[in-house]
């Protein structure tokens, strides 16, 4: 038994106006007609039968839909018929909104008998003249309009001879359809086709015994219908409707997801919000990974009707998109649409528009923000909602119960009727719950069996109700708008962490047992120097692999707020460093310089936790010292990957000031661990206890050697860690290595000049005469207060400064590599230093040098030093990118003479000197 054409009301088109070519028969007949039962006006267009398009006319007037009808006669192979055809329907109607090219004619040639002008005339009707109809329509459509062209399924078909004109000028058709859609996307206006095959028109008869085997022209029209039915799944032929109603389809708003480039929703959210003066620069997430994201990110409440939240958060477009926003630095708000049926009627979705702007302005103004604040907004689809309470809620935590479902669908149906979708949907929910359905059953006629994914939205419905009062799905059901406040970050993974590392601990195998060497009786076994603690791994050399562990290569502990903004930077960049697509190098500056900035406050308040545990704080700082140095891995790695990047130079100047800065905070924390070392004073041999068991010691003992600090020592090798990620055949390490560089000499001059004058420099030369010329005894309280903090700052110098020879050790073993090296007359290779911890031999004079003008300069200052005096040739703290310019110290009476006088300083004035005559060169 065959299907029976039916009837299925869509969208309504009143108020819209359709250009039809080849409007008077056939198919752009029934196109016509349909699309004027709707209440569109129509431009009839025909080529030679007047009447044919005159009777169209009348019925669409008829109709009692209100729609309008005019016939206007061109020839759409020409193109300058196709211009006044679309400047007439202008004229009559003030505006075009759909477009439909349905001009076509068939051929039946053999190959070799296909004439120039054969393949002219079915060219320029098939193809060229659509073409160009598209041409006019980019002109005259209204944006956000429909570009309808017709095709047919011979563009596709194998098997049918004399076939190939037909063939060809349809399929270029869909390419124009495919290039069309892009260039037409940028106005809102969907280009989609038609591709029909064996319909009942008025040239069903004369070519459908064609795609019959053995078929003839003699054979009745019964017969061929019969027969091509046989090919088809519904056992019938297509009728004008047929293609009609997918036309009406595409035409409305139900269509307007299609072409994927336009949506009911947020279209005219747009447009509200750029009538309220906002500027719309991003509309959609340019990354949609899932079915739930992608198909449904625009028509889905979070918490009715399309649910999208807890499970599916991260991967869903709205409130994925949102959270990444707001663990980027941004404000983001989850804005959803509810709806409750597919109607879209235009006045109620501006008025959810209007409430969605009023909400989203006053979080604007009135909401609290920052540390990854962000907030779901959900509106409702309903009449009135600007009326109705708009409340705080909670986010509803749903599930899918069963997973997801397939739903068998009949071969070769189309696309379900948006309107009853979801009714169906939910009845078949209810029949297989009652055990009542019976299975689709299987038909070894089909050539395919179709399925579609179904969710299962009883699990959301029955959700919904449960929760009661208080949840977001709770009040848009009850036609409220929702706000939820959230927090966006990446600690929910803590205990699947914690988890997986026990799991990993457990799987680990046990290390097994190593034998003991052989020893010579004879040889006196020496233990190891309890100073020189062994290392638990080698620093790595090379920043070069990314890819890190998050889970246990930053595991911090105990940081505080400022560790978890750490936390999310360190994400950012993680993620960053593995796409393999390209960024925006502003972005992961941007997390690379936030991270810079963070690290260090994240150590000094470590530190300030080890005072208040002697016994574990040592564990934490090493430790958080170890997941600091991957951290800076991480840094280093992504200046490099900015350095290969395009237009990441940009950015770099920002990148190596920040990370200067860095290790400058860093060395500084030197001075915060040495504070706090003073007030726990080492137990010296002179200050044992005496006993009378012991000997009396001697009143001159000898003084005690120095003792190990263990947090000066674990800073100190955390430091020297940071200087062996460098690497000298990278051009931006190189300027961080002298930023570095500069940063250690600052630190050392400073403690220098404390140890050799017993007090710390005061800011200005005229401060340090003044203190040079204070009597020795002590006048007043402040006085007192000054001597102790020399005192107190002489301590320190001494207790740092083995730990910041060891850290110049380090740096002058790597100035060679960086700063330039001797080359070797011999090999013409740069020589190598005969002592490791020494540059002689290997630094370059000029770098030398350098070096120690940058001592000189930390230790003095450079105040009243000439701006011509070679000391200013030294390193120095890289400039902030983009400050303004120092301005020169200069009476404005006197610009004319100083002008002149620094323009010959820097040229000098030996040209004036020149004596004799000028050669030419």
């Amino acid at each position: 038994m065959s299907q029976q054409p039916v009837t299925v009301p869509t969208a309504s088109l009143h108020g819209k106006v359709a250009l039809i070519t080849g409007a008077g028969r056939g198919i752009g007949r029934g196109c016509a007609i349909e699309l004027g039962k709707r209440g569109c006006s129509v431009v009839v267009n025909y080529a030679t039968s007047k009447s044919s398009a005159d009777e169209v006319c009348q019925e669409i007037e008829a109709s009692g839909s209100g729609a309008k009808a005019v016939s206007i006669q061109a020839d759409v192979s020409k193109k300058a018929e196709i211009e006044r055809l679309f400047q007439d329907a202008k004229k009559a109607f003030g505006k075009i909104d759909i477009v439909m090219s349905n001009s076509g004619t068939e051929s039946w040639d053999k190959t070799e008998e296909i004439t120039e002008e054969k393949f002219d005339h079915v060219f320029n009707l098939n193809a060229r003249a659509q073409f160009f109809v598209g041409q006019a329509a980019w002109k005259y459509l209204e944006n956000n309009g429909r570009l309808i062209l017709m095709s047919s399924i011979a563009a596709g078909l194998l098997g049918v001879r004399d076939h190939v004109l037909y063939n060809a000028s349809k399929m270029a058709v869909i390419g124009m359809i495919k290039a069309f859609a892009t260039d037409f996307g940028v106005r809102g206006i969907t280009v989609n086709g038609v591709a029909p095959g064996g319909i009942k028109s008025d040239m069903f008869t004369q070519n459908a015994w064609h795609y019959i085997p053995g078929g003839t022209p003699e054979w009745p029209a019964e017969k061929i219908e019969n027969l091509m039915a046989e090919h088809c799944p519904l056992k019938r032929c297509a009728v004008p409707e047929d293609v009609a109603r997918v036309v009406a389809f595409l035409s409305s708003e139900d269509g307007g997801w299609v072409n994927a480039e336009s949506s009911p929703y947020v279209l005219p959210f747009v447009r509200t919000l750029e009538s309220a003066g906002h500027t719309v620069s991003v509309v959609l997430p340019d990354s949609q990974r899932s079915w739930i994201g992608k198909a449904h990110m625009v028509i889905s409440g979070p918490n009715y009707g399309r649910n999208t939240t807890a499970v599916f958060a991260l991967s869903s477009g709205t409130l994925g998109a949102a959270l990444e926003a707001s663990v980027c630095g941004y404000r983001a708000i989850a804005l959803s649409f509810a709806f409750f049926d597919r109607r879209n009627l235009p006045d109620v979705v501006a008025e959810s528009c209007q409430q969605a702007l009023r909400v989203c302005s006053w979080l604007a103004d009135n909401a609290a923000w920052g540390d990854g604040r962000l907030y779901t907004v959900n509106v409702p689809l309903l009449k009135g909602c600007t009326e109705a309470k708009t409340v705080w809620t909670r986010m509803l935590q749903n599930e899918w119960k069963q997973g997801a479902c397939f739903q068998e669908l009949p071969a070769a149906s189309a696309v379900d009727d948006a309107s009853t979708e979801e009714a169906k949907l939910r009845k078949q929910e209810t029949r297989n719950e009652s055990g009542t359905s019976n299975p689709a059953a299987e038909s070894s006629k089909w050539p395919r069996r179709h399925f579609k994914w179904a969710p299962r939205f009883a699990d959301v419905y029955e959700a919904v109700q449960s929760a009661g009062p208080g949840s977001d799905g709770w009040a848009v059901k009850e036609g409220q708008t929702s706000i939820s406040a959230i927090r966006a970050n990446f600690m929910h993974t803590e205990p699947e962490v914690e988890a997986l590392k026990g799991k990993l601990e457990t799987a680990r195998l046990p290390k097994p047992s190593k034998k003991r060497k052989k020893v010579d009786e004879d040889v006196v076994p020496v233990p190891r120097d309890p100073k020189r603690a062994r290392r638990e791994a080698s620093p790595p050399r090379s920043a070069q692999n990314p890819y890190v562990d998050l889970a246990s290569d930053f595991a911090f502990s105990e940081i505080g707020e400022t560790g978890d903004v750490l936390l999310r930077n360190l994400y950012q960049i993680h993620v960053a460093m593995k796409s393999h697509h390209r960024n925006d190098p502003n972005i992961l500056a941007h997390h690379l310089v936030r991270a810079a900035s963070k690290l260090p406050q994240v150590v000094i308040h470590t530190l300030s936790e080890c005072v208040k545990r002697p016994k574990a704080g040592l564990d934490l700082l090493k430790s958080n010292l170890r997941a600091a140095n991957r951290a800076v891995m991480s840094l280093i790695s992504g200046l490099s990957r900015l350095s290969n990047a395009a237009n990441g130079a940009d950015v770099q100047g920002r990148l190596i000031y920040a990370y200067v800065r860095m290790f400058s905070s860093l060395i500084e924390a030197l001075g915060e661990a040495s504070s706090r070392e003073i007030s726990k004073p080492l137990v010296g041999s002179e200050e044992r206890p005496n006993t009378s068991k012991g000997k009396k010691k001697s009143e001159n003992a000898k003084p005690a050697n120095l003792k190990d600090r263990p947090t000066l020592n674990a800073l100190t090798s955390f430091l020297c860690g940071i200087l062996d990620l460098l690497d000298p055949k990278v051009e931006a390490h190189g300027s961080l290595f002298e930023g570095f560089a500069y940063a250690v000499l600052n630190k050392l001059g400073s403690r220098l000049y404390t140890l050799v004058f017993e007090h710390a420099r005061a800011s200005t030369l005229e401060a340090e005469i003044a203190r040079a010329n204070e009597p020795e005894e002590i006048v007043n309280s402040s006085q007192a207060s000054v001597l102790q903090h020399d005192c107190l700052e002489l301590q320190q110098a001494k207790l740092e400064a083995p730990y910041l020879i060891h850290l110049l050790g380090r740096l002058m073993n790597e100035a060679p590599a960086h700063l330039g090296a001797i080359i070797s007359t011999k090999t013409g290779k740069p020589k190598q230093a005969n002592n490791k911890g020494s540059m002689k031999g290997a630094l370059a004079l000029t770098a030398k040098d350098r070096l120690q003008r940058t001592l000189v300069n930390c230790m003095f200052g450079t105040e009243g030093v000439d701006a011509q005096s070679p000391l200013l040739d030294c390193l120095k703290m890289p400039t902030a990118p983009s400050t303004p310019l120092s301005m020169p110290k200069v009476k404005e009476v006197e610009v004319q003479d100083w002008f002149k006088e620094e323009v010959w300083r820097l040229l000098g004035w030996e040209v004036l000197a020149k004596e004799g005559d000028w050669e030419v060169m």
